[in-house]
């Protein structure tokens, strides 16, 4: 069965009043709802990944300056 009447099947399926439904409208509500979900996912994505990095270069900055600092003093 081809996607769009599959897809228009399992709707009238799941909505227990009568609905008219054009299959072809039905895909492309469907394509562009998945194309948002897929926008929000690359965002969070890139925010998470910036947060790491961010995290991390903080992290290696309070480690360095420990790193110098014991350094520093076990050569005194």
């Amino acid at each position: 069965m081809h996607f769009a009447n599959k897809a228009h099947q399992i709707i009238l399926e799941l909505v227990p009043f009568p609905i008219n439904t054009n299959p072809s409208l039905l895909l492309n509500v469907l394509r562009i709802l998945l194309e948002i979900l897929i926008q929000k996912h690359c965002l969070l994505l890139k925010r998470s990944r910036a947060m790491h990095s961010r995290t991390l270069g903080r992290t290696q900055r309070i480690v360095g300056e420990n790193t110098i600092g014991l350094s520093r003093m076990a050569s005194s």
